[in-house]
């Protein structure tokens, strides 16, 4: 996400070049049912008015509650769907459990039938054990990657890294290169050290972005007193094309970000985290990099995954009036994107 910690702080004008790996950019994007015409307003404290929250639709299937073994304890996870190949998702942070993500991860289970679907709340987070100060790690989350790998039972596992997960994918391919199948990439965070100019970018131009939007009265300034939950609800336009239309799943109180975790992460991803992607250029797996075109972490983010598995000559598809979760904003095209690379570039050999 952006930077509030690693969580948040501009519009995307300029265009960012198609490259072409497995499938080319005029693919026909998979038509999935449209949930944005389902809304209501909200009253939620920390929204600003006039603001529309989109309620969840009804799943036609329900996930698969699992406890998956790791360092320090376990990890909540979910699954939906059945077969040999399994793709996990990495959601953004740090310090957000999985919830946000549920639209994503539901969509994936019906573009993609016959895979599982993996999502799983971080270390420390949501119904996953709690941590220590100590533990929260971008080591941890990493080897927390290798942990639902075993767990799953395969040789090769599928990534989909979203936001900061898209730097925890990146790394995890790093370290275990034999053990991945593919890679896509979400509006990612890229898998490149702390202060590389790709990364200092885009925080930048997420940070003008917001001032933006305050400056216009769109969003509103928080305030000292806020409850975590008020602070979170202010800033969670700047994550959309509409800044005033959210899913409910990313407001409070189904997300709210825990600060012990995410900062403790975010300063260790900061310190730490360079060697973990240091092998990157070694990784020859298919590889999809999705861009949000309106996403407020500019195209910088994008670019920066395309540069850092330029060896596996990715595919770079930005999907118009999307802002940083795509799948929101645009559910066709970012779930067609998904299912022509897992269909045409990932067969999990």
């Amino acid at each position: 996400m952006a930077r509030q910690g690693m969580l948040l702080k501009a519009g995307l004008a300029a265009a960012v070049a198609f490259v072409t790996a497995c499938v080319s950019a005029s693919d026909n994007a998979v038509e999935i049912e449209e949930t944005q015409s389902v809304s209501s307003s909200s009253p939620d404290p920390g929204l600003p008015p006039g603001t529309t929250v989109v309620p969840l639709p009804q799943f036609e299937h329900q996930p698969r509650t699992v406890a998956i073994p790791n360092q320090v304890g376990s990890l909540r996870g979910e699954i939906l769907g059945r077969g040999s190949e399994a793709i996990v998702i990495i959601n953004g942070g740090p310090g957000l459990n999985s919830a946000f993500v549920t639209r994503l991860h539901q969509g994936m289970a019906r573009s993609l039938p016959g895979r599982r679907i993996v999502r799983y709340d971080q270390r420390g987070l949501g119904g996953s054990t709690p941590t220590t100060a100590d533990q929260n790690t971008i080591t941890g989350a990493v080897d927390d990657v290798e942990s639902i790998r075993r767990f799953l039972g395969v040789t090769k596992i599928h990534l989909v890294g979203q936001s900061f997960g898209g730097f925890v994918a990146g790394a995890y391919a790093s370290t275990h290169p034999r053990n991945v199948a593919s890679l896509a990439f979400v509006d990612p965070l890229p898998p490149l050290p702390a202060d590389s100019p790709f990364t200092t970018q885009g925080f930048d131009a997420i940070n003008a972005y917001y001032d933006g939007l305050l400056a216009q009265g769109i969003l509103e300034p928080g305030r000292d007193d806020d409850p975590p939950g008020v602070g979170w609800n202010r800033i969670i336009g700047v994550y959309f094309a509409n800044p005033l239309v959210v899913p409910v799943e990313i407001t409070a109180p189904s997300t709210v970000p825990v600060s012990a975790v995410g900062d403790a992460v975010d300063a260790d991803y900061q310190a730490n985290g360079a060697p973990l992607v240091a092998n990157l250029d070694r990784v020859r797996v298919p590889v999809l990099v999705i861009g949000g075109g309106s996403s407020g972490f500019g195209p910088t983010f994008a670019q920066g995954a395309m540069a850092a598995l330029a060896a596996a000559h990715p595919k770079l598809v930005v999907i118009p009036g999307a802002g940083h979760l795509p799948w929101f904003d645009k559910p066709a095209e970012t779930f067609g994107a998904l299912r022509a690379f897992f269909d045409g570039c990932a067969p999990g050999k």
